[in-house]
C-alpha cells in the first residue's frame, strides 16, 4: 500500500474518532447546562477551563502546546455556543 494513501488512512480513522469524541462531549455538555441552569450557576465557569487546560498541557510537546490550547479554547466556544443554542 502507498505510504501517503496509508496515512491518509490513519488520519481518516482519527478523524471519525474525534467527531464521536466531540459529539458524545457536547451531549455532556448539555447535561451540565442543565444541572448549572437548576442549581442558578452560570454557564461559564474560567477556572474549570483553566483546569482542563492544565490537565491537557501534560498531553503536549513544546512543539504542539500552542495548537493543542488552540484546539480547546475552539472547543470550550463551541460548546459555550452549544449551551446558549441549545440549553
Amino acid at each position: 500500500m502507498d505510504e501517503l494513501k496509508l496515512l491518509r488512512g490513519i488520519v481518516d480513522d482519527l478523524d471519525d474518532k474525534i467527531a464521536q469524541l466531540f459529539l458524545t462531549r457536547l451531549g455532556y455538555v448539555k447535561q451540565i447546562a442543565q444541572v448549572k441552569k437548576k442549581k442558578g450557576l452560570p454557564k461559564q465557569d474560567l477556572d474549570r477551563e483553566g483546569e482542563i487546560t492544565a490537565r491537557i498541557d501534560g498531553f503536549a510537546t513544546a512543539d504542539t502546546e500552542k495548537y493543542l490550547n488552540e484546539l480547546y479554547a475552539k472547543i470550550f466556544e463551541l460548546s459555550k455556543a452549544y449551551q446558549k443554542d441549545d440549553c
